[in-house]
Parts: structure tokens; sequence; C-alpha cells
């Protein structure tokens, strides 16, 4: 063999075994087989946000942009900055599908900062929807009127409000 071919075989086997590691790591993680296969047996996706419905603001707060993300997420940009400053969202979700779906889980990221607070009306974990049928929620972020410090927002902070339904 000449030496550029040798090189050439023990680069691509160096990559190879690189790879190779790599994928080895990311996989290295155990999965529980039931807590997959219920995972991707119990996920459903005919729900969907359909839309914002309205916007209300309150004091000096303002929704700087809002829109949805996903089926069944939202990503919000609200900014308050002063006691009495709220921003409400008021939100429809519909199930498209044919099955009864179950609320699992409602995720809100990044947690509240001391001088916010979150809250939704109107939904909660374990409430159905059946085939056909929608349901208005509300999503307010409130400032916290017994938060006592300075709040400087220098950067527009993202919000996601995440529903995860199973059939």
């Amino acid at each position: 063999m000449k030496k550029d071919n040798k090189n050439a075989v023990i680069i691509g086997l160096l990559v190879t075994i690189a790879f190779m590691s790599v994928g080895y790591a990311l996989l290295s993680t155990k999965a529980d087989r039931n807590e997959l296969t219920t995972s991707l047996v119990d996920s459903y996706s005919d729900v969907s946000i359909t839309t914002i419905i309205s916007v209300d603001t309150e004091g000096t707060a303002e929704d700087v942009k809002s829109y949805i993300s996903g089926d069944t997420e939202l990503t919000l940009y609200p900014k308050i900055n002063e006691k009495g400053d709220k921003v409400s969202y008021t939100i429809n979700i519909k199930n498209n599908g044919n099955k009864k779906a179950e609320l699992k889980s409602i995720k809100i990221r990044p947690v509240a900062e001391d001088y916010e607070i979150y809250s939704i009306q109107n939904i909660s974990a374990g409430d159905e929807l059946l085939p056909g049928d929608s349901k208005i929620f509300t999503f307010e972020v409130s400032f916290n009127n017994e938060y006592d410090g300075f709040v400087e927002n220098t950067e527009l902070k993202e919000v996601k409000v995440s529903l995860e339904y199973t059939k």
C-alpha cells in the first residue's frame, strides 16, 4: 500500500472510532422499556392550541410578543416592571381527534422570578377534552406585590407554556 492510502485508512478508522465513542456516550443512559413504550403509545397529538383569543394588560405591563410555537405550546414575551402590572392571555385549545384526550401536565419554563407570579385558570392536569371539544383557559404573568426589591428588565424574557395530553 502506498503511504497516502495508509494515512487515509488510518484517518478513516480514527474518525469512525470517534463517531462510535460519541454515539455510545449519547446512548449509554438506560431507558426503561415500559416508560418508553408508555410514552410513545400514550402521547396524543390531535390536541392543539388554535388561537390566542386575547391579550390584556394592566399597569405599565406589555405583551411584547406572543405566538403559538407548537401544537400545544405557547411562547410569550410579557414585560412587567412594577406593582400592579399584569399580562393576561386567553387561549383556546381543541381536540381535533376522534379520541378523548386527558391533560397529563402543564409545564411553564423558566420558573418565575421573585418579582413575578405565574397563574393559570380554567385548566389543570387531569382535565379531559372529548373529540371535537375545545376549552378556553387563561395564563397570567403578574407582578408580585409583596416583592420589595428593584426590577431592572434589561433583557426580554421568554416564557414557554406547554400542555402535554395523553389519550
